[in-house]
């Protein structure tokens, strides 16, 4: 299975995804994919199309039966649907701390903070307003997050599908450079690995 990077791209921008197109609206779909492959739970991408469009005809999705794509309640039902263990991060704040101080152990459907050791190592989806004005959307991305170290200073960060236009995987020092400009976190669900 081939990860996804630049939803925007002639190779996946027309595929039909709900009332909209995946160069579009698939974020969502893209970062679910792609955490699958990272994670080690390869799907084809049309099984992930599939689901979503699934739940947009029961009126899910944003705006329209998913006009504008899948919300992450769509993207936190998929990741139950396909019983993926993962931990829901609620702000930045906690994210940063999760991803810098403790480490993770993995528990049935839900993931359990262990204060200390390494930091939690695994692969996370994150969605972002793209500008704090509604019309502009929003955006999801798959992170690799795994660990080459015991220091967080040793951490890199591997983002899949960061721009409509990108033709491969960005590296990051700082998961917070993610939110840059005018960006503001929504939710981020972290798969341990």
């Amino acid at each position: 299975m081939k990860l996804i990077n630049g939803q925007g791209r002639a190779e996946y921008a027309s595929i039909a995804y709900g009332k909209s197109t995946i160069g579009r609206s698939g974020c969502a779909a893209i970062a679910c994919y792609n955490a699958m492959i990272l994670s080690g739970r390869s799907m084809p991408f049309e099984e992930v199309i599939a689901y979503f469009e699934g739940l947009f005809k029961r009126g899910l999705g944003w705006l329209a039966s998913g006009l504008l794509g899948a919300s992450p309640l769509e993207m936190r039902l998929f990741l139950r649907k396909y019983k993926v263990p993962f931990r829901t991060v609620w702000s930045m704040r906690s994210l940063r701390k999760l991803l810098c101080s403790e480490s993770v152990q993995q528990a049935g459907d839900r993931s359990e903070r262990q204060p200390g050791g390494k930091p939690a190592s695994g692969v996370l989806i994150l969605t972002y307003w793209n500008k704090p004005v509604l019309k502009y959307g929003y955006h999801a991305v798959a992170v690799d997050c795994r660990c080459s170290g015991d220091a967080p200073a040793e951490r890199q960060f591997t983002v899949y599908n960061r721009y409509n236009n990108s033709a491969g995987p960005e590296r990051v020092a700082d998961i917070g450079s993610l939110m840059e400009g005018d960006r503001r976190f929504i939710r981020a669900f972290f798969i341990p690995c």
